[in-house]
């Protein structure tokens, strides 16, 4: 059988903010990078799982992205440790760790607009 993985492409603004802020908050790994003219992409790993980031064509600044109908799991060992350095690392809390239904999970909000649940199962 051969291997598959989905990997979310993320546009934001200011990509090269993006890959430190997530180096920061999540402890991830640059893997790839591809530099020209019109910007940089991006691959980044947490632990393997790898999403990629890029420049909106027509990025505008005074236009907010849309990111609210995607939401991330970044699914970490030590949930408490990775969800406060998003946190210190820029990110809003939307909910706070709480423990229900065999997760222990709570949700931020990046500085790029994206929502991230950051947990783990506990059973």
């Amino acid at each position: 059988m051969t291997s598959v993985s989905i990997q979310p492409w993320l546009t934001v603004y200011h990509v090269e903010h993006a890959v430190t802020f997530y180096m920061a908050a999540f402890d991830a790994q640059e893997t790839y990078r591809l530099d020209s003219r019109e910007g940089s992409i991006v691959q980044l790993s947490v632990n393997g799982a790898a999403f990629w980031l890029s420049s909106g064509s027509n990025a505008d600044e005074n236009i907010s992205l849309q990111a609210n109908n995607i939401r991330m799991i970044l699914i970490v060992e030590d949930v408490e440790d990775i969800f406060n350095k998003a946190i210190e690392a820029g990110s809003k809390m939307i909910n706070q760790l709480t423990e229900n239904h065999g997760w222990i999970v709570g949700r931020i909000e990046d500085p790029f607009g994206m929502h991230w649940e950051i947990g783990k199962q506990t059973n």
